[in-house]
């Protein structure tokens, strides 16, 4: 269904956690397309519904209207996009980057309710193997625009739920319950 690009840097578990945890969600929240976007390491939860900086220094969040999350493009290692064609996704080749050169302040005129309005949006990071921590972002669509939610990982043994926002430790089992095919499941 979806492709989820491991390098040698990657926990095959957390990658597999991530699996479950964005195909439950897209399951859930039936979109039309999605967007699945590696980023290069760990990214805290300050970049849920984050937008922009002001005069340098200040950052702004949004959580009511999200906009793209600012990330460079340096930090992208992949951005797959999907289609919804009936039942199943197909991924799409020819589609823009999410993530653009551009002043911070730009960023705030990026609503995902104009260029995304029913597309789920995942970000989850990469280099988790030295680390032994990792992060998963979505942004689902809803009625009046993207609801987010983040959850940070842990690697204790097994991949452990470290801090969460927006969204709570049995709703993501839920989540994972929910993908089509048979995922770890992760414990509090």
């Amino acid at each position: 269904m979806f492709h989820f690009d491991q390098d040698a840097g990657d926990d095959p578990g957390f990658v597999n956690e991530v699996a479950g945890l964005v195909q439950g969600a897209i399951v859930t929240s039936a979109p039309d397309a999605a967007v699945i976007v590696k980023v290069d390491s760990w990214f805290g939860s300050k970049w849920l519904g984050f937008s922009h900086k002001v005069m340098g220094a200040f950052g702004v969040a949004y959580p009511e209207d999200l906009v793209m999350p600012p990330f460079v493009p340096n930090r992208v290692v992949i951005q797959r996009n999907y289609n919804r064609e009936g039942a199943a996704f197909v991924q799409v080749f020819d589609a823009l980057p999410l993530h653009v050169e551009q002043r911070s302040e730009a960023n705030a005129r990026r609503r995902l309710r104009d260029s995304h309005p029913n597309a789920a949006l995942f970000w989850w990071t990469g280099d988790t193997l030295q680390s032994g921590r990792g992060a998963l972002m979505a942004y689902l669509p809803a009625t009046d625009g993207h609801l987010g939610w983040y959850a940070e990982l842990r690697r204790k043994g097994r991949w452990v739920f470290g801090q969460l926002r927006g969204i709570g430790g049995a709703e993501l089992r839920a989540l994972q319950a929910r993908a089509p095919t048979n995922h770890g499941g992760l414990v509090e």
